[in-house]
């Protein structure tokens, strides 16, 4: 993923298939850095989440065989605000849940190769086309398409320079042509870094709560003259904001970002792609031609200058349907917004073997379970994945306004909605709560109902608009005999556009 120049070590990495799961698109130019936590945040997920979940139980399966103690924690008591009742806590779910979940994203390839677990074959132009030997470069560009073709996904390691370069502006072309319905991930390099930072500060905000209760804390608390309710419900709050306040001002630089990408796919043209081999640009623009008249995208009498033209069209209207389609109505899809709390996961299993070790009967600890469950779950699943929505779009409204005070604004707005919500769902689900079973069950309820409605789960990219003229046999093209120069292409008739042109790059 590098920019150092690539070896006959980095060919033989790669091995003959009969299907190529996923086709890496990317730009030699982007940092290594951000590729990789690019395709470590889109392969790697259920990887690090089946380590997250194992060390998580383990973290609850040792608390509960007392191996591992409970943390001594204090809270103002129900029956007097002025006083504070003493009870222990789990923690080592949620500091070993967290550990494997990032280790996971970061090192899952490697974690895979241990077990002896084969992960998905993917095309990578550095390791599956020679870049030593000249004629096996040539057959591999000259086969693109045919990768392509045999790929069951395509994912765009989205950049600036990505729609700039005529490469892969092909690359993304042939799929789209090939395949439009088919599943194209747009990952933009620069998203990792949001979800990371999410994950981030909401773990930073469970620390904060967690400090904050802690008994040695309280207790010198109250020894200088705070009030045990200003403790409890004020201060552990309010030792949330500055997280939020990075929250938001992460929020407000990825709609930046969104509102510059879209600005660059209005200004796109192929003419303007760079092109470091000039004799191939004229294949390659060729090629994108004889695709939009083969699959219908123009007529086929159409020239070439007008073929490349509602190609360009094509990129305008179908890249932000496809970035639509990967990032979601708030910018944010929900799988990555539920990840940022993910905390609460292991939460719920610290709550758990607590309540377990702790209630002597079987009826209080039922009960105290279940209410974690609902809050926990409504919390990563619900309360969170909203509130990061609401910043997103706040955000997004706001983002010609470069002043302090509106970040400040959308910050306080924010944390607000997070603080009302977490304390109203904790009240609720809490076992001395009247109706808690009913009132718990509707308030978890209520975030998921609108989560659906923000996030739009059911949303899925419309399929290509051009109209596939060529039938159920579109992809005949690609059984056709190997050639090594265009057809139907002479010198002097660049605009007599073959379709048997596309032999050219199907061996």
């Amino acid at each position: 993923l590098g920019r150092e120049s690539p070896t006959e070590a980095h060919y033989k990495l790669s091995t003959p298939v009969p299907n190529i799961d996923a086709f890496i698109s990317h730009n030699w130019s982007t940092p290594q850095r951000d590729k990789f936590l690019a395709l470590a945040l889109h392969f790697n997920w259920s990887v690090a989440a089946a380590a997250a979940l194992t060390a998580g139980f383990v973290g609850f399966a040792l608390t509960l065989a007392r191996v591992l103690p409970l943390v001594d924690r204090s809270a103002v008591s129900h029956a007097d605000d002025k006083a504070m009742v003493v009870f222990r806590r789990g923690v080592w779910s949620q500091v070993f849940g967290m550990t494997a979940l990032v280790t996971g994203l970061a090192f899952g390839q490697d974690v895979a190769r241990l077990f002896r677990c084969s992960g998905p074959m993917v095309f990578l132009d550095r390791t599956c086309v020679s870049q030593t030997d000249p004629y096996l470069k040539q057959r591999g560009i000259e086969s693109l398409a045919a990768f392509l073709a045999n790929s069951q996904s395509m994912v765009v390691l989205y950049s600036d320079t990505y729609l700039r370069k005529l490469w892969t502006v092909y690359e993304v072309a042939t799929f789209l042509f090939l395949f439009p319905t088919g599943q194209l991930v747009f990952q933009p390099v620069i998203f990792p870094k949001v979800v990371l930072s999410g994950m981030v500060f909401v773990t930073l905000t469970r620390i904060s709560f967690m400090v904050v209760g802690l008994k040695g804390v309280q207790e010198n608390a109250v020894a200088i003259g705070i009030p045990p309710i200003i403790i409890d419900n004020v201060l552990s709050y309010l030792l949330l904001w500055p997280w939020f306040f990075g929250l938001t001002a992460m929020m407000r630089w990825w709609a930046k970002e969104q509102a510059r990408i879209r600005e660059r796919l209005k200004d796109f043209t192929i003419r303007d792609a760079v092109c470091y081999c000039e004799n191939d640009r004229r294949a390659i623009e060729t090629n994108v031609a004889v695709f939009a008249i083969h699959f219908g995208l123009v007529g086929p009498d159409a020239q070439q200058e007008d073929a490349l033209a509602e190609f360009d069209a094509m990129i305008h209207r179908e890249v932000p349907r496809l970035l639509l389609a990967s990032l979601g109505p708030t910018g944010i899809p929900y799988r990555s917004a539920a990840a940022m709390f993910s905390i609460y996961f292991f939460f719920l299993l610290d709550l758990s073997a607590a309540a377990l070790i702790e209630d002597k009967k079987v009826g209080p600890s039922a009960m105290a379970i279940y209410g974690n469950l609902l809050y926990c779950f409504a919390v990563m699943l619900g309360v969170g994945p909203l509130v990061v929505a609401l910043d997103a779009r706040l955000s997004r409204r706001l983002r010609e306004h470069n002043s302090k005070v509106s970040n400040v604004l959308v910050a306080c707005v924010v944390f607000l909605c997070y603080a009302l919500s977490v304390q109203v769902m904790w009240t609720m689900t809490r076992p001395e709560f009247p109706w808690m079973l009913a009132s718990g069950s509707a308030g978890a309820l209520a975030p998921a109902a609108l989560v659906c409605v923000v996030y739009q789960p059911w949303r899925k990219r419309a399929p290509l608009d051009a109209v596939l003229h060529a039938g159920p046999g579109t992809h005949e093209c690609c059984e056709t005999e190997e050639s090594s120069s265009l057809e139907g292409t002479e010198e002097g008739d660049d605009d007599a556009l073959d379709p048997e042109a596309l032999a050219t790059f199907y061996p």
